[in-house]
Formats: C-alpha cells, sequence, structure tokens
C-alpha cells in the first residue's frame, strides 16, 4: 500500500456477543453532527514562536472518550504520535474554549494511543463506544472519519469509507483496520473513526492518497489506565446485549479491590485457589478489562496440583452472568474457556487436565461486558 504518513487516529470497539440487537443507522448528517460533539483539536507550541508567547499550530484531533463528574475531568483517547507534551499542549473544545492538558497517560509502547486529560466544568459530549471485532466491523463495511483540517483548523472535516481489512492483534503499533476511498487530510491523525450508528469503533492515525488505515477501540480497552477504564461504559446494543439484565452494586459497596486484581501484564502475587476450595469474590466496575470478551476480570493463581489430575471448576452468581477462562500465566494465552455449564443460567463450569510445566490462573470474568457483582467461585478433583 506504499508508506503511510501520519494522520489522526481512530478508535474501534467492540465484542460479538449472544443475541444481536443494533440501533438503526443514522444519516450521514447527522453522523458528521454527533462525530463533531465528541472530536476535540490538539495544539502545539508553534516551533518559530518566542518562548512564553501565545502561539500554537495545530496538530492534531482526539476524542472525548470518557468524563468524571465530580472532579470535572476529561479523558481524550489520540494518537500517540501527536502529542508533544502536557502543560504545553492544548485541547480546543467543540464550542471554541481552549484548555490545557494536565496530564499524559501513557499506554504500550507498541501501541499508537494516548489518553491525555483535561479539566472544564462545562459539559461535553462523550463518544459511545462501538463494536469494532471483524465479525461487525468486516471488509466492506462503511465507516466515518471526523477530524481538525491542519492546512484549515475551523474547518471540521467529515469523510466516510470502507474497509478493506480487520485483523485481531497489535502488530504495526496497532493499525489492523485498513480502509480506503475515505479522503482525510493532515490534521485528522487521533480522530474517531465511527460506524453507521455513530459509535467510536477506532482511532485514525495514518493516510496515503485515499488509503488509510486506524487502531481499533478493541485494542485500547485492555490497556486502559483505570482512572479511564472505570468510567467507559459500552452501550448494551454496541455489544449485542439483550435479554440479559444486569446489576450495579450500590455506591457504598462499589470499593476497589486492592492487591489481588491483575492487569495481563502484572506481576504482582496474585491470590491463590487450591483444590477442594471455595472463594466468595466481587467483580467491580473499576476492575481490569479482559481482552476476550471486555467485561471486567479477576484472577487466582491455581496451586497444589498434580500433572494428570482432572479439575473441575465452578462460578455462580446472582448478579451477573459469570464466564471461565483458563489462562497460562506464562504468556497470558487462554487455555481453556466456557459461558455456562448444562443447563445455563447464571454460572459457568470448566474441566481441564493438569499439564507439566503449566502454571495455570482461573479468571472469572463476565459474559457480558456491563456486569459486575459477587460471585461464588469452586474447585475440585473431578
Amino acid at each position: 500500500m506504499g508508506k503511510f504518513f501520519y494522520q489522526l487516529p481512530v478508535v474501534f470497539i467492540g465484542v460479538a456477543v449472544a443475541t444481536f440487537l443494533f440501533p438503526a443507522a443514522v444519516a450521514q448528517s447527522d453522523l458528521e453532527g454527533k462525530a463533531k460533539k465528541i472530536t476535540i483539536k490538539l495544539l502545539s507550541p508553534s516551533p518559530i514562536s518566542k518562548p512564553g508567547s501565545n502561539n500554537f499550530d495545530m496538530a492534531g484531533s482526539g476524542v472525548i472518550i470518557a468524563r468524571e463528574k465530580n472532579t470535572k475531568t476529561y479523558y481524550v483517547l489520540t494518537a500517540e504520535h501527536v502529542i508533544v507534551a502536557a502543560n504545553q499542549d492544548q485541547v480546543v473544545t467543540p464550542d471554541n474554549r481552549k484548555y490545557p492538558i494536565k496530564s499524559i497517560f501513557k499506554l504500550r509502547q507498541d501501541i499508537d494511543l494516548k489518553v491525555l486529560q483535561f479539566n472544564s466544568d462545562r459539559d461535553y459530549t462523550v463518544a459511545e463506544i462501538g463494536n469494532s471485532a471483524p465479525s461487525q466491523l468486516s471488509q466492506g463495511a462503511t465507516i466515518y472519519i471526523g477530524g481538525w483540517s491542519k492546512e484549515k483548523p475551523d474547518s471540521f472535516r467529515f469523510v466516510n469509507g470502507r474497509v478493506t481489512n480487520n485483523s485481531l492483534g497489535t502488530e504495526d503499533n496497532g493499525y489492523t483496520l485498513f480502509y480506503r476511498d475515505a479522503a482525510t487530510v493532515n490534521g485528522m491523525s487521533g480522530g474517531p473513526i465511527i460506524n453507521d450508528r455513530g459509535q467510536l469503533v477506532g482511532i485514525h492515525g495514518r493516510s496515503d492518497l485515499l488509503f488509510g488505515s486506524g487502531i481499533p477501540i478493541k485494542t485500547f480497552l485492555p490497556i486502559a489506565p483505570p482512572e479511564v477504564a472505570r468510567l467507559i461504559q459500552p452501550s448494551t446494543t454496541a455489544f449485542g446485549v439483550t435479554n440479559r439484565p444486569t446489576q450495579t452494586p450500590s455506591p457504598t459497596s462499589r470499593q476497589p479491590i486492592t492487591g489481588n486484581v491483575q492487569s495481563p501484564s502484572s506481576n504482582i502475587n496474585r491470590e491463590t485457589i487450591s483444590l477442594n476450595q471455595t472463594i466468595s469474590g466481587s467483580l467491580y466496575g473499576n476492575d481490569p478489562i479482559n481482552s476476550y470478551t471486555y467485561g471486567r476480570f479477576r484472577d487466582y493463581q491455581l496451586v497444589g496440583v498434580s500433572p494428570g489430575q482432572s479439575i473441575q471448576i465452578n462460578v455462580d452468581s446472582s448478579k451477573f452472568d459469570p464466564s471461565l477462562q483458563i489462562i497460562n500465566a506464562a504468556n497470558n494465552q487462554v487455555i481453556a474457556q466456557n459461558d455456562d455449564r448444562r443447563g445455563g443460567g447464571r454460572n459457568s463450569q470448566l474441566i481441564f487436565t493438569v499439564k507439566e510445566g503449566i502454571q495455570y490462573l482461573i479468571r472469572v470474568t463476565t459474559y457480558y461486558p456491563n456486569g459486575i457483582g459477587n460471585y461464588t467461585l469452586r474447585t475440585r478433583i473431578k
């Protein structure tokens, strides 16, 4: 496809689960209005301006993805190559107000994404997270890209294109969503990629003539900073969730779990579970996001087992529909997973045979992205 030059990134999100019930597609004129409300400009000090001057150049675009109402804090997702430094760059909101960037959250070095923070007591629209899974954003699907033009900083540009490839993985700095016929321009890097329902599915970041690429939102969710992850509440329609009620713990019960809830890359000691043991636990809205189910999760290190043993694991909950995964602790690869034991319901069961040389993690997670609450985990020899 030739050499890419950077533009503004696009964010893709999503998971395909169970029955699908999506809202109707939105007219393109309305889509443009929705995109403009969530897209900000990023300004950097002009390299030719004198120190202390107020001259800024257009650097790129970004997407408002979360808001902390109590502290008037907003979080913006953008391409890493767009950002220069906190306390130097500025955010320009859709109502043309300027705010200093208070802090920047580094994610992974191999993913061209960053999250930045700004504060405002005004109300701004937060992006609705959509489904960027290949099953929902396949070849030929129409996507829309928004962003601010570098040549005409006051001009919001909104173009459409068609997906040519959408793959899983994090290769090439996360750029695994490819599209064509989208006439993007300089300045749109970091801007939103949305679907025909106006939901954020990716971040735009590269283009070459009428070919472009972005980073799916599904790549961002598992690596989102905890401060942001707990605020992101994907809509049930975005993930195809229907017909299963969800319950949210009361504010007094929604306290963070400390010490034992780990992200996939964490090296902190996990809570252990042995054979014939029962543990009562809880999943909270600020726990890490599972990159396979996009629900919250908690890991337990399985101890006291021997090669050849057949192990049965059960988890039950009255608050959410749980799912179980067996994880290889050395590489975080899923060895086995299951949602329901026979008969369905709010339970899950896995039976597996212990192999030599593998350290096993039992991961309690949710079948649907917004499930949280109490659960009971049990182990026994089959």
